[in-house]
């Protein structure tokens, strides 16, 4: 079966959710932070996960529709990253 993803933008759609967006010292990371839950993206890497931002705890990395790319200098993502963000497990973290 072929899966086809729907990616969106990244800042766009993690902006209006309180997330901040910080490039890591590597151009391939992202990391996203909100003061409750964290997550670090690796262009071309399809493996997503969330932590809490002041304790310990992690969800099981995760494999999406796709790996996080880079198109004319926008960063996009598959949408369905934000059911890992937003989990009822992500929420307990």
């Amino acid at each position: 079966m072929i899966r086809s993803a729907i990616m969106v933008p990244l800042r766009v759609t993690v902006n209006p959710l309180n997330f901040k967006v910080q490039v890591g010292n590597e151009k391939e990371t992202i990391v996203l932070d909100n003061g409750l839950v964290t997550t670090t993206l690796t262009i071309g890497t399809n493996n997503y996960y969330v932590q809490s931002s002041h304790a310990i705890g992690m969800s099981t990395p995760t494999k999406l529709s796709a790996a996080p790319t880079i198109t004319k200098g926008n960063v996009y993502v598959p949408v369905e990253m934000y059911n890992i963000l937003y989990s009822e497990s992500a929420c307990r973290i």
